[in-house]
């Protein structure tokens, strides 16, 4: 995407020249509360003639400490650095994150920061902390901003219904399969991507063909079921524009004996070789929960019942783009 940030590393950032305003943090989902913080950093950016700059971590901390974690990234590494480029961010800076950056202390996590930023303002969230012991707290920044030239601010939380917007929020709601609930708090709709790769063929022999999607284990999926939505190429490569689709999700209980979760989605009315390449798909509506079906007839006019409701139900959007509604 033309606008998609450039992912910073230090071995091409020379060192300190990058002027910036920059916040850090997971930031897994980027919802409306980080979209808020994005803004003031931006405006800050602007303000100082330098660039504005999200640091984030790849992989996640509880991946590092809880390794057999799995389904709880809300968005994958590729789908946040597009939903921070959707926020307008210039850059995006992955942290390798380790047990031994873990063990640092909070002057030389801020070091290493400053090794390839030359700060001028750093923005965090209300709960941040960060270093051994989590000791580089708000009042540690502030001071060696102070120190060394740079100014530190905090934002507000946000809140909706009385509670703060949190990607533990959005979780809890996607497993649920409340999708609108969910999007309302991420200010765009919930997406994974991924490769295609071969299933077992039945589906386009015997049902309809679908898209398997290949994704990592930490990718949080919603309640199984079936989803109307839309398919999009994040690469511009086989598909310049959005395609109506179906998506299953869940374990195949009528064709094999369970397993892991799958996604597999249908591409409406639309034919073409996509395999090995990536596909994303965003959620927009809940058509059924998944269900076992007697034979493969019983299947078959189900999933007639769903194409037909996925067509009926994303022929009535109203204008609204069928990608990133809401950002």
């Amino acid at each position: 995407m033309e606008n998609r940030p450039f992912e910073l590393s230090a071995d091409v950032v020379p060192s300190g020249t990058l002027r910036a305003a920059a916040t850090i943090g997971v930031f897994d989902g980027v919802h409306r509360g980080h979209q808020a913080l994005f803004d003031h950093v931006r405006r800050d950016a602007a303000a100082s003639g330098g660039a504005s700059v999200v640091v984030t971590f790849d992989p996640y901390p509880i991946e590092v400490f809880a390794p057999d974690s799995k389904g709880h990234r809300i968005a994958c590494r590729s789908v946040s650095a597009r939903l921070i480029a959707d926020a307008g961010m210039d850059h995006v800076w992955f942290l390798p994150f380790s047990r031994d950056m873990a063990s640092w202390e909070p002057v030389r996590f801020l070091d290493y920061l400053r090794h390839t930023l030359e700060l001028t303002h750093l923005w965090v969230g209300p709960d941040f902390r960060f270093g051994k012991d989590r000791a580089g707290d708000f009042a540690f920044l502030q001071r060696e901003g102070e120190r060394v030239g740079f100014e530190v601010r905090r934002i507000e939380p946000l809140v909706a219904d009385g509670r703060q917007v949190s990607s533990t929020w959005v979780r809890e709601l996607l497993r649920e399969g409340m999708l609108n609930e969910a999007g309302a708090l991420l200010g765009h709709r919930f997406e994974v991507e991924g490769p295609v790769i071969h299933g077992q063929g039945l589906g386009a022999k015997e049902l309809v063909p679908t898209a398997n999607l290949r994704l990592a284990p930490e990718q949080l999926l919603p309640r199984r079921g079936i989803y109307a939505g839309w398919a999009f190429d994040p690469a511009g490569e086989w598909s310049q524009d959005p395609v109506p689709a179906v998506a299953s999700v869940g374990v195949r209980p009528t064709l094999g004996p369970g397993g892991d979760d799958w996604v597999e989605v249908h591409l409406l009315d639309w034919e073409g070789d996509i395999y090995g390449r990536r596909l994303a798909f965003g959620f927009t509506h809940w058509i059924r929960p998944e269900e076992a079906f007697p034979n493969l007839e019983a299947l078959r006019s189900a999933i007639d019942e769903d194409l037909a409701t996925a067509r009926a139900l994303l022929r009535e959007r109203d204008g609204t783009s069928p990608l990133h509604q809401g950002r």
